[in-house]
């Protein structure tokens, strides 16, 4: 289970002197909750933290403020760092920044040898995991499109075997600058965009195995479990199941 309780996280800027001269909300006051198994949406405008948020499960920020356990680890211990990326995944938003490898097999390997995984147990886990994407080990990366990109950064975390994965799933339509409370309702174009991202994490969610997503929502948006969204100065504005946050008349729920 993840367990987040009133988590802020501030960006700072310095001067050569060291002196404040910006300060960045990106994340205030968020409360979250995901076991093993769930597949979650969270949708926002560009700066409402959604990647912040993904590297702090990921223990590569820490929080300003606020709890963060992660498989009942407390991730603001120096000595949970390593338990906890060997329990989260990540995968970035921009595929480059982790890929290493200039073929895909050795670049899959590349994480879960590096957690000490036995060589027979390694041919393994990284033959399924680009089985599950759809890759072939001798391509090199360099031939790759951007979404082919995207898959070699998936299975080199799925061959981790990492309980949660974070993005990938998250979304980064440019979803307008509007009040939550409008964006879904009283918007069009905010719900097209919010469904067009959950459609785009579904596939995401395929091509790391994920088939088993039955439960779609009675507008067809998506087969996510829960849909969170986030407001412009990274609060939550709207957690829930994905078809209520799509109303067709009234105020969002």
């Amino acid at each position: 289970l993840i367990k987040i309780r009133d988590l802020t996280f501030e960006y700072f800027d310095r001067d050569d002197e060291g002196n404040l001269t910006e300060m960045v909300n990106a994340i205030r006051g968020i409360n979250f909750d995901a076991g093993e198994g769930e597949f979650i949406v969270v949708a926002g405008v560009n700066g409402s933290g959604k990647s912040t948020f993904a590297k702090i499960l990921n223990r590569l920020l820490l929080p300003i403020e606020g709890t963060v356990l992660i498989g009942g680890l407390d991730a603001m211990q120096e000595e949970n760092i390593i338990p906890i990326r060997k329990m989260v995944g990540m995968v970035f938003q921009n595929p480059d920044d982790q890929l290493i490898g200039s073929v895909v097999e050795e670049d899959v390997a590349f994480g879960a040898e590096n957690i000490s995984v036995p060589h027979k147990e390694l041919v393994k886990r990284v033959e399924d995991a680009l089985a599950q994407v759809g890759l072939a080990a001798s391509m090199r990366i360099e031939e790759l499109s951007g979404g082919g990109k995207q898959k070699v950064a998936i299975a080199g975390v799925l061959a981790m075997k990492p309980r949660y994965i974070p993005p990938g799933f998250w979304i980064e339509h440019d979803i307008p600058r509007l009040h939550c409370k409008h964006a879904c309702n009283r918007n069009q174009y905010a719900r097209s965009k919010i469904q067009a991202g959950c459609a785009a994490a579904d596939e995401r969610a395929a091509e790391a195995g994920n088939h088993d997503y039955s439960h779609y929502t009675s507008d067809g948006g998506t087969s996510a479990g829960r849909l969170d969204l986030r407001d412009a100065s990274g609060k939550a504005c709207y957690e829930g199941q994905p078809g209520s946050a799509f109303l067709a008349t009234g105020e969002a729920a």
